[in-house]
């Protein structure tokens, strides 16, 4: 399967880790590129999103790798909840890495997301 990690760039180290980690499991995975390369970019957040597009065209699922941040377990931010709906909207499966935090669990149940509690050989 071809997965496309998604979440806060601040843990960009751990996506290249879970890449290496589902690559043994016979998985494609796509990473975003780190902040550091939209440096040239007028509007960094709007290359990062057609860039993030054209990645969830070429995947079957995303992955979104909810680590701890801002002292919130699980933290999932606005952007990655565009990034789920669009995700959604053209029927991707969704695995969530850790548990969903309670201000977007109905939500995320509802579209079918699938929580793996921190097992990635769930995929």
């Amino acid at each position: 399967m071809k997965i496309l990690i998604i979440g806060s760039m601040k843990f960009h180290k751990k996506y290249e880790f879970l890449k290496k980690q589902l690559e043994k499991n016979k998985h494609q995975l796509i990473i975003p590129e780190p902040d550091k390369f939209y440096n040239e970019e007028k509007n960094i957040k709007l290359k990062a999103m057609q860039d993030f597009n054209k990645n969830l065209e070429k995947s079957d699922a995303i992955l979104v790798a909810n680590y701890e941040k801002h002292n919130q377990k699980n933290y999932i931010g606005f952007n990655s909840i565009m990034e789920i709906g669009m995700a959604f909207n053209r029927n991707k499966k969704i695995f969530i890495l850790f548990n969903i935090p309670d201000n977007c669990k109905d939500e995320l149940e509802a579209i079918g997301s699938i929580v793996l509690n921190g097992d990635i050989d769930k995929i």
